[in-house]
């Protein structure tokens, strides 16, 4: 069989390494997010507080994602700027997508299903809440959150979150929509603590949808 030229190959891309999520590892990380749901917001005062309490839920959210969640692959397309040849590649995640039990939509959507998502990409992790609605096929966002993995929360000044945008939280609930960059303002408390809140709640979302660990096989191969 003749083999494929380099434009026609499917590369992959942002995609992340293959990880061994052991059941030890899997426990401990949903020990910590759970002790995580225990933290009071108010003790959020600046970012150098919000790095301390809030670093490790960026891996402990991945390492959930990876344990007990599924490969995601979309194809696309696009132009090598160097070679200027079309390239066919694949955007591989691992997420988590279910209903949550126990959340009710709006009042005037009695049929409606709200979800959760939690996608691990190369950047961080990604959660969101939707709630569909069956009867328009309509999909509104309830919230958003996005977190870096492997590196400590720090202020932008510092390089090593060199992006705002890789920690934040969009809040849609209520009467008007609420943003939380902790990085962009690192010594406003109400912005530490918001971000903290809409987190906490990403959290308790994904811990509701988590199978017990006894449920986990010993060994998953992301």
């Amino acid at each position: 069989m003749p083999e494929r030229k380099d434009d026609e190959r499917q590369m992959p891309f942002g995609c992340l390494p293959q990880e061994d999520i052991t059941q030890s590892e899997l426990t401990n990380a949903l020990q910590r997010l759970q002790r995580f749901l225990e933290l009071d917001p108010r003790e959020i005062q600046n970012l150098e507080d919000l790095s301390a309490k809030v670093s490790l839920v960026g891996d402990d959210l991945k390492t959930v994602v990876l344990g007990t969640g599924e490969i995601q692959e979309t194809p696309f397309e696009f132009v090598n700027p160097i070679t200027g040849k079309e390239v066919k590649a694949i955007h591989r995640v691992y997420v988590i997508r279910k209903p949550v039990t126990g959340e009710t939509a709006h009042a005037s959507n009695p049929g409606a299903i709200t979800e959760i998502y939690a996608g691990v990409g190369k950047d961080g992790i990604h959660v969101a809440r939707y709630v569909y609605i069956p009867s328009t096929h309509q999909q509104l966002s309830e919230f958003t959150v996005d977190l870096p993995t492997g590196m400590d929360i720090q202020s932008t000044n510092s390089g090593v979150i060199e992006d705002m945008l890789h920690i934040f939280a969009v809040d849609w609930r209520g009467e008007s929509t609420r943003s939380f960059y902790p990085a962009r303002s690192p010594l406003n408390a109400g912005i530490q603590q918001g971000f903290t809140r809409v987190l906490q709640t990403a959290v308790k979302d994904i811990l509701s949808v988590t199978p017990p660990p006894t449920q986990i096989p010993a060994v998953f191969t992301a």
